[in-house]
């Protein structure tokens, strides 16, 4: 029957169960090493257990970071986590920090990944017995160049001759009895004989790691370093191991393959960091210095402000010193001050009618003068006429015919608007007089204030030099203190400007390394693709296998899964349906099976989940041992003691277990 549906259906619940983010609270932080830009740091888990695969993506955390950085989950053990950043933590992040998943994140990617369509092989359903697979026995002589490589005993050279020619393998073995060194060797000669293309996977990055370095080992000692320099084995992803991180081996880790190849990408971005590090440090500098220079401004501004009261009191009193001297003085100036004043509005005053009587009086005096000259003309004509006797003065009439009556008449109608002329003039003459005699007096008396006024404003003036020196000192010291509050200290503005330039030039250059680390994140995953492609032997964790479509996508001659136990079935599964040849797995069914927190209750999700695919495809000890059902045993151990060995040889083994130097 297809398993298949019931692994959907379990994944399904799997995921309706891992609702939200999930959370570790980690602890005590060290740098365990940087390297290329890469930061890695072992934390101390403080509660519970991981439960997470290498590789897994994660964000950190912590009260000091505001923008939560991607981390990748390097390794675990017992309590202890190793992660890997791509930027330097600060001390209060070291020691409290929380790492946080989306708990369904994983398992989403794994039902992606597993609904993918598989190779024509059908690895994973034959892995778990639905569908049958062909064994075989590759010929003795193709393993010639084993030797070269290491000590291989019949067991192990076994496992290899049937894992080339084998559909499907699946090789048991207890810690120590070489499963590397033949998972090694297999993918070598898978690669070497036959040109396949090989994808190992296993579920931790240390067993990924350790898996590459004995190949790059293996390809040195056989004088295949064109194999490594040519990138034709690659390890994807960042491994765990120091040792991969070095030149020795920056043609075989992917991080550094990548980094050597958009090298020239980079130099404009290591210019743009080193100016961002430039400016920050100076930043930083500049913060520090702030608040020195602000407080030490506060005290001297306070001090200043003591000053300027203290010299406003003295000018004060100094002022007030002045006002009692002069209050007697001014109190004999203000009263003549005020009677000059009225003097000078009477004179004004008078000055003012004098011109108006003048104005008035000039009009009449002109009107006089010619009805006077008139007057006189006519009355001189009677007077004339008058001197004669009577019978002359009659001819003289007849003659002239202006009669002495008329004459009379004439001289009398001319006198009387003369008089009133007169009198109108005299009126305004006596004005005059009076006015002019206004002026005079009060001229005099304006005259008779001079020499008073002169002598208080004088005792006015007169005041002490010393006093205006002094004054003139606390005016001077109060407006240098002023212009010193005001101005403030102009370092502090000067800091305070830099301050703002810099951190507009910093969210610049953030802004465009942003842009630049797109296209190179960009540039990144297309260099990892052709990477991938053109590699011949690609290692990686499993968790990297179904996350990651340069790995994904493609189909593989030989898929070799390592630490097989340890890994939830559907994974292994996703792994088989990528191989097109051979499929490989190597692990130990007696040791840790898969990592699953769900409840004993979720019966189908912990069976597809927590139970090794040995279980599931009812591979045995017994089997391996003998050799059938498409597996095989490696007996010879050689990491434990023989007393040691001796308390799981029979309990556990069966009596499988072997000891490679029994003298040992």
């Amino acid at each position: 029957m297809d398993p298949r549906p019931h692994i959907e259906k379990a994944l399904d619940r799997a995921i309706e169960l891992s609702v939200g983010t999930r959370r570790y609270m980690i602890t005590d932080g060290r740098l365990v090493y940087e390297r290329h830009r890469r930061y890695r740091y072992t934390f101390t888990l403080t509660q519970g257990s991981w439960d997470l695969p290498d590789g897994t993506d994660l964000q950190l955390a912590s009260s000091d970071l505001t923008n939560p950085p991607p981390v990748e989950l390097s390794n675990t053990k017992d309590d202890a986590v190793t992660i890997m950043v791509k930027q330097r933590l600060t001390q209060k992040t070291l020691a409290s920090a929380h790492l946080m998943v989306d708990r369904a994140f994983l398992l989403r990617k794994l039902k992606e990944a597993f609904l993918r369509e598989s190779t024509s092989a059908q690895f994973g359903l034959k892995l778990l017995g639905v569908l049958d697979s062909t064994d075989g026995e590759a010929e003795a002589h193709l393993l010639e160049t084993v030797k070269e490589m290491f000590p291989a005993d019949e067991a192990q050279l076994l496992a290899m001759r049937r894992a080339l020619s084998s559909e499907l393998l699946m090789v048991m073995g207890p810690s120590g009895t070489g499963k590397t060194n033949v998972l090694a060797a297999t993918a070598l000669l898978h690669a070497t004989l036959f040109g396949y293309r090989v994808l190992i996977v296993s579920h931790t990055n240390i067993a990924v790691d350790n898996a590459v370095l004995r190949l790059a080992k293996f390809l040195r000692q056989q004088g295949k370093e064109r194999f490594l320099d040519q990138q034709l084995l690659v390890r994807y992803g960042d491994p765990h191991l120091a040792e991969l991180e070095t030149d020795e081996y920056r043609t075989i880790t992917m991080p550094l393959i990548v980094a050597d190849r958009i090298a020239h990408n980079r130099e404009e971005v290591t210019r743009l960091e080193h100016r961002r590090e430039t400016v920050l440090a100076q930043l930083i500098a500049d913060r520090e210095a702030l608040p020195k220079l602000v407080l030490a401004w506060q005290q001297q501004e306070t001090e200043l402000q003591r000053q300027q009261r203290r010299a406003e009191r003295a000018l004060s009193d100094l002022e007030a010193e002045e006002r009692a001297r002069l209050t007697p003085i001014m109190e004999q100036l203000k009263p003549r001050f005020e009677q000059r004043a009225q003097e000078e509005e009477t004179m004004n005053g008078a000055s003012a009618d004098w011109k108006t009587l003048t104005r008035e009086l000039s009009p009449l005096e002109q009107s006089y003068q010619e009805q006077r000259t008139l007057y006189d003309t006519e009355l001189k004509k009677l007077e004339r006429l008058r001197k004669h006797r009577w019978f002359v003065r009659f001819v003289i009439q007849v003659w002239t015919g202006k009669w002495e009556k008329g004459l009379k008449e004439t001289v009398e109608m001319l006198a009387n608007p003369l008089h009133r002329l007169a009198q109108q003039m005299h009126t305004l003459q006596q004005d005059q007089a009076r006015t002019l005699n206004t002026y005079q007096q009060a001229r005099q008396r304006w005259a008779d204030l001079a020499p008073i006024i002169a002598y208080w404003e004088q005792q006015r003036d007169a005041r002490p030099a010393s006093s205006v020196e002094q004054e003139i000192s606390l005016i001077k010291q109060i407006a240098d203190l002023t212009h010193q509050l005001a101005v403030g200290n102009p370092h502090i503005a000067e800091i305070e400007q830099a301050i703002a330039a810099a951190e507009k030039e910093v969210a610049l250059l953030e802004e465009t390394l942003a842009h630049l680390d797109q296209q190179l994140a960009d540039t990144k995953r297309e260099v990892a693709r052709k990477v991938v492609e053109e590699a011949q032997i690609v290692a990686a964790t499993l968790t990297s296998l179904y996350l990651n479509p340069h790995l994904l996508n493609q189909e593989w001659d030989v898929v070799i899964v390592d630490e097989g136990s340890m890994a939830p079935p559907p994974a292994v599964i996703v792994a088989g349906n990528r191989a097109k040849h051979h499929f490989t797995v190597l692990g130990d069914p007696l040791q840790l099976a898969p990592i699953c927190k769900f409840s004993n209750k979720e019966k189908l999700v912990r069976f597809w989940l927590g139970v090794d695919v040995y279980t599931h495809g009812h591979y045995t000890l017994d089997e391996a041992g003998a050799g059938t059902h498409h597996s095989v045993l490696l007996p010879y151990q050689s990491r434990m003691h023989t007393d040691i060995c001796d308390l799981v040889r029979e309990s556990v083994y069966k009596g499988l277990l072997k000891d490679r130097d029994p003298d040992a």
